[in-house]
C-alpha cells in the first residue's frame, strides 16, 4: 500500500514490508492532515491518495485511525476484519514455506542416502 499527499514530498510505501514514520513538527499541518484523513475515512473528497499495487483505492476501505493504543474498542468490525485478513495471509504464506521446506528436506535426504 502507498500513501501520498500533495504537501508531502515522499510517497510512503508499505508494499515491501517496511513501515514508515512521519514526523510532523508543524502543529497546524498535523491537525489539517488528521482532519483530512478523518474526512476521507468518512467518505468525503480529499487530497490524500491511498493505492494498492499502484491503483488508487478508497481511503474509507483501507485506512483506520487508532487514536488510543490502550484501551481501544476491540469490537470494531472493520479493524477485526483487517486483523483476521492479515493473519490469514500470514498463515497461508507460512504454510507455503512449510511445504517448500519439506520438499527441500526430502530432496536433501534422498541425496544423502
Amino acid at each position: 500500500m502507498k500513501f501520498a499527499h500533495p504537501d508531502i514530498d515522499t510517497v510512503f510505501d508499505t508494499e515491501n514490508g517496511c513501515y514508515n514514520t512521519l514526523v510532523v513538527e508543524n502543529q497546524q499541518f498535523l491537525a489539517d492532515l488528521i482532519q483530512a484523513l478523518y474526512g476521507q475515512i468518512r467518505g468525503e473528497d480529499g487530497s490524500l491518495v491511498i493505492s494498492v499495487r499502484d491503483e488508487p483505492v478508497p481511503v474509507s476501505r483501507h485506512v483506520a485511525i487508532l487514536d488510543r493504543f490502550v484501551p481501544f474498542d476491540i469490537n470494531q468490525k472493520l479493524l477485526l476484519n483487517r486483523i483476521v485478513s492479515a493473519l490469514s495471509d500470514t498463515i497461508f504464506h507460512l504454510k507455503q514455506l512449510i511445504i517448500q521446506l519439506r520438499a527441500v528436506m526430502l530432496l536433501t535426504i534422498s541425496v544423502v542416502k
